[in-house]
């Protein structure tokens, strides 16, 4: 299987502070890959340290938590899990744009008199946030099936 991946950045002070990975596209080897109740995506480790993108084996414990064991070949046909890294691309300034502007739509809502305006307002913040907490995070799994190029599977 290969996983095309964008890795964005953000930095703060010339610090990279976040990583986030999106996919891009995918070439499955066999169907059985993209069950989601075994495998996922991660690039943090069970401790939260960045350890970089890849594919995971899923073990849940009793308590609920979900264990990762980085898996480099498919577990069901044994061929490759490759992951390359398309573009690295810094979100910076967009980041900053957005931030900039939910501080400004926060000091408006806190001055808005009228239920009306304050609810336009409410609704343009939570569609900023929504923008950055895409920034953030790293594409699961679950979004695999949806970009699907073909089955590289030759019997």
């Amino acid at each position: 299987m290969n996983i095309e991946i964008e890795k964005w950045i953000i930095k703060e002070k010339e610090i990279i502070c976040n990583v986030a990975h999106k996919i891009v596209a995918v070439t499955k080897c066999c169907d059985d890959i993209l069950d989601e109740d075994y495998l996922d995506t991660t690039s943090k480790d069970d401790y939260g340290t960045y350890i970089g993108y890849g594919v995971k084996l899923v073990r849940t414990e009793y308590d609920e938590y979900c264990y990762y064991k980085g898996i480099k070949y498919c577990p069901f046909c044994g061929k490759p899990i490759n992951i390359i890294v398309d573009d690295t691309i810094d979100y910076t300034d967009s980041y900053n744009k957005l931030k900039e502007r939910q501080g400004e739509l926060y000091k408006k809502l806190n001055k808005a008199d009228s239920v009306k305006s304050r609810k336009t307002i409410y609704t343009e913040v939570e569609e900023i946030n929504k923008r950055i907490s895409y920034m953030y995070k790293d594409d699961g799994i679950e979004i695999l099936s949806d970009l699907v190029k073909g089955s590289e599977t030759s019997d």
